[in-house]
């Protein structure tokens, strides 16, 4: 077991109520230990605070997919229709059934997204045309609504079908907070395991109201130890939250004139002519370091790419 850095990021208008190094000082020592105690739980463990999150068992996985499913088998019949009726008449006509269920299905498939943050990363891993030859799914782009769902969901389903049902029983990794620093902790075995526990924790303080009535809402970055980017890049586009550093020092910056909560940037190259890369990486090393970088993508001509990036991480907290 390893542990994995993270940044918690609070909102400008909580930080301007600690401005003084002293009142920072207390913020991260006495406001945000109280509040995370009064909200989840903390137990001590010296010089850090360990935070007790425990899953919901309410949560049940298996019984919300297989509702997904049925809306979507369904929905997936009248697209099929439509489809069928366009190839025939020219026509395309959407009832008011069909656009309701579809709604329906998408936002079911969010609620699921967002309660098992995990289930994003499948969407980049399992290509499009892979899924509609494995489901013999009827998509084309003439009849669009509804596509973007059937993709999802199939892509899921694969997913689900090769996890032998687990997903309703992981665990939720040991988290602590540290006191001097604003950061958060993550013993785990992996990097997206920690990348999970992670999202799960923002997802619970931020609809925590006692939590938030402390605090507010807060974001929770990777502290970034190395970000590498290569290749022919001709845009990068990153998002920089709120700078959370010592007070007096590391505020001096647009979004602390401004008071803005997030600043995102987009830098494209000159006739689509690649960037200069090192430049830019220095830069985003910089703030990824400093657990400020929330988001960062790169496109090389009309296509995305993830970026290169490690986590910083150590063996032992405890001992160092």
């Amino acid at each position: 077991m390893d542990y994995y850095f993270y940044k918690m990021n609070l909102q400008p208008n909580v930080l301007k109520n600690y401005s003084s190094e002293e009142d920072y000082k207390y913020l991260l020592n006495d406001v945000i230990v109280n509040a995370l105690n009064l909200s989840l739980g903390v137990k001590e463990a010296n010089p850090f605070y360990k935070i007790c999150l425990e899953v919901d068992s309410k949560n049940n996985f298996e019984e919300k997919f297989e509702e997904l499913e049925s809306i979507t088998n369904t929905l997936n019949e009248s697209y099929e229709e439509i489809v069928k009726d366009f190839h025939q008449t020219g026509e395309i006509n959407y009832s008011k059934e069909f656009l309701r269920l579809n709604a329906k299905a998408s936002k079911l498939r969010n609620s699921l997204e967002y309660e098992y943050p995990e289930l994003e990363e499948v969407y980049d891993e399992i290509s499009n045309e892979k899924i509609e030859k494995k489901y013999n799914l009827n998509l084309i782009n003439q009849v669009g609504t509804a596509i973007f769902h059937l993709r999802r969901f199939y892509k899921l389903k694969d997913y689900i079908s090769n996890r032998n049902n687990d997903i309703d029983n992981q665990t939720i990794d040991d988290m602590y907070y540290n006191p001097k620093n604003e950061q958060i902790l993550v013993k785990s075995s992996n990097a997206i395991k920690a990348e999970n526990s992670i999202k799960k924790l923002i997802n619970e303080l931020n609809k925590n109201k006692i939590f938030t009535e402390h605090v507010g809402k807060v974001s929770i970055n990777p502290v970034y130890e190395d970000i590498v980017i290569k290749g022919n890049v001709t845009e990068i586009t990153y998002v920089l939250v709120y700078p959370n550093g010592n007070a007096p020092f590391e505020r001096h910056n647009i979004l602390e004139e401004t008071e803005g909560l997030e600043q995102k940037v987009t830098i494209t190259g000159n006739n689509d002519n690649p960037l200069n890369a090192p430049v830019i990486e220095q830069f985003i090393n910089k703030e990824g370091e400093k657990g400020y970088l929330k988001e960062v993508s790169i496109k090389k001509g009309n296509k995305k790419f993830k970026i290169e990036s490690l986590i910083k991480v150590v063996h032992d907290i405890f001992n160092d």
